[in-house]
């Protein structure tokens, strides 16, 4: 039930304050492989709050 590490790859559950478990982990290594592969983060935003609201309720953009 902790919450650290860097915003861009924090999965929904941890955002919204659920139990987490190894699903997490992939989380994050979906995020690092979608950044390999693009360039460029799959979600994206100014500040941490418009960040958590884009993870959590809006997809991604698809592969080029």
């Amino acid at each position: 039930m902790t919450a650290c590490g860097t915003p861009y790859f924090m999965p929904p559950e941890v955002i919204l304050g659920r139990p987490y478990d190894n699903k997490a982990d992939v989380w994050a290594l979906g995020v690092i492989l979608y950044e390999l592969v693009t360039f460029k983060k799959p979600f994206d935003d100014e500040s941490i709050p418009q960040l958590f609201e884009k993870i959590t309720k809006h997809p991604h953009e698809p592969f080029p």
